[in-house]
């Protein structure tokens, strides 16, 4: 009776310390997805400051594709003012840049995501944006650069050349403007920044704006 009464009492203990390191271990993973989905609703917050800055960005970068003429104005053979001849010197040898903030990102992509939570599609949509957008914008940027890096050491082999490196104006540079050969280079470099180059910014624009009202409506809204 005394062995029977003493088992009863090693399996009361023995449930006892089971159960408690069952609660130990449900609380922990409570706490552990409370702090995971806190750490989460953080970087979706670095993330819309990234989107509301790079739609600063964005917009300032094709208004400055937009109200830039002067490339129509050589292309098209126009009188040139002295101080449009001075700038006509590096339409062909530069582009308005941009480059998407990833911060938010970066942290989005080291965190270990747990989709089983509310708004959790959201952030699916949030990694393919940038997986789409970076990958093109960053293609239409390297060519480009690569575009004007080439067209800039392209013009050593002209005579004007040392003047033109020193930003300074010559009649041989002067009639190379009015010359096919460059209105032909300066046609085909701006074509790529109206081009794919405005259209990517421009899509990035777009859909970054949807993402910021979808994230508005979220439960990311408001960060703690």
């Amino acid at each position: 009776m005394k062995n029977n009464m003493e088992a009863l009492s090693y399996l009361i203990d023995f449930a006892i310390v089971f159960l408690g390191i069952l609660l130990a271990l449900f609380f922990n993973k409570i706490n552990q997805r409370r702090a995971h989905k806190k750490r989460i609703k953080s970087i979706m917050g670095i993330i819309k400051k990234d989107f509301n800055n790079d739609l600063k960005s964005v917009e300032a970068t094709i208004e400055a594709t937009n109200g830039n003429i002067l490339y129509k104005k050589v292309i098209n053979g126009e009188v040139l003012n002295d101080n449009e001849k001075l700038n006509s010197m590096s339409l062909s040898t530069k582009y308005s840049m941009f480059q998407i903030s990833t911060r938010g990102f970066n942290l989005l992509k080291d965190a270990k995501v747990d989709f089983d939570f509310k708004d959790s599609n959201l952030i699916t949509e949030i990694i393919n944006l940038y997986d789409k957008h970076l990958d093109r914008l960053n293609s239409y940027s390297l060519y480009l650069k690569d575009n004007t890096e080439r067209n800039f050491r392209s013009f050593k082999q002209y005579p004007w050349a040392v003047e033109f490196y020193k930003s300074e104006i010559s009649d041989g540079y002067l009639n190379f403007l009015e010359s096919i050969e460059y209105k032909s280079n300066l046609s085909y470099h701006y074509s790529l920044i109206t081009g794919p180059w405005k259209r990517g910014l421009t899509e990035y624009q777009k859909e970054v704006k949807d993402i910021l009202q979808k994230i508005e409506k979220s439960s990311f809204k408001t960060i703690d």
